[in-house]
């Protein structure tokens, strides 16, 4: 049966009170210790990932705002652009109106000379078939039958020749 012996009980305690010290000093203790630096690197982890949340979120801001600005510029770029756009159409439109007058007015001053010259020669040729004709009837010292008939055939050369 079962006896008990003490220096045998004394010696199981002694072996294991040497091999609980033992595990805690050597196995226990660095194991606390490993398990303490991965909890460590865990929060860090955790804060680190907390931290890069929050520049992710800053940085979604500052692209919102980066984008808002950009579309600002953008709306106000073509804007001026079309402001730009229609001074250069205005410029554009009155420099042809100008040149448009200039040319009218030359053709107007052409057209006024070319009228004065046709007149000018009209009047030279009326005045040369008025002293042709008065030359002529001068010249014959005719009956006044004789004279209309001289003035009818007159003008009817003269209008043939026109």
């Amino acid at each position: 049966m079962l006896e008990f012996h003490l220096p045998e009980w004394v010696a199981v305690a002694l072996s294991l009170i040497i091999l609980v010290v033992v595990l805690r000093r050597f196995f226990w203790n660095p194991f606390l210790r490993i398990l303490d630096a991965r909890k460590e690197k865990i929060e860090q982890a955790g804060r680190d990932a907390l931290e890069v949340a929050a520049q992710k979120d800053n940085l979604e801001k500052d692209i919102a705002k980066t984008t808002a600005d950009l579309e600002q510029l953008t709306l106000e770029t073509v804007k001026e652009a079309r402001t730009l756009a229609g001074k250069e159409y205005d410029r554009i439109v009155e420099e042809g109106e100008g040149k448009a007058r200039l040319i009218i007015d030359h053709a107007h001053a052409q057209a006024k000379r070319e009228h004065e010259t046709m007149l000018h020669n009209a009047t030279e040729e009326i005045l040369e078939a008025a002293l042709a004709a008065t030359g002529e009837l001068l010249e014959a010292n005719m009956s006044s039958e004789r004279n209309e008939q001289l003035i009818r055939t007159f003008i009817a050369k003269r209008s043939a020749s026109l």
